[in-house]
């Protein structure tokens, strides 16, 4: 049976570790109380992740050239607007080059995607 505070000290730091046969059991963090194994509680499997596309997080954006090749990656920002502001002048930059225009592919922070389930 889980509590909410430890019956020797009365903390509220309170974890669960796992033990033999896949039982939970929960221990006070504050001093050596440990509680009797259980049966852990079902937990829904959910089968949709959020992926951050990006390694350091946020919007970030992929300039092509009129060739297709890339010509820069852009820094990470937080928000859409901050990466739309930069976008528009790197298209106007891309009106000035022998290479140009640009094309240009906003990335999202994360997206979301399914998993297959298997049984």
């Amino acid at each position: 049976m889980k509590v909410n505070e430890c019956p020797k000290c009365g903390s509220k730091d309170l974890s669960d570790i796992w033990c033999t046969g896949r039982m939970l059991r929960q221990q006070c963090r504050e001093c050596v109380w440990q509680g009797k194994p259980r049966i852990p509680e079902i937990k829904p499997i959910l089968t949709e992740q959020e992926i951050y596309v990006d390694a350091f997080g946020g919007y970030h954006y992929e300039a092509f050239d009129k060739y297709g090749h890339t010509v820069l990656f852009s820094k990470s920002y937080n928000t859409e607007e901050k990466a739309l502001v930069s976008i528009k002048k790197t298209i106007e930059e891309g009106k000035k080059v022998e290479y140009g225009p640009y094309t240009i592919i906003l990335w999202p922070e994360k997206v979301k995607v399914d998993g297959k389930v298997f049984y």
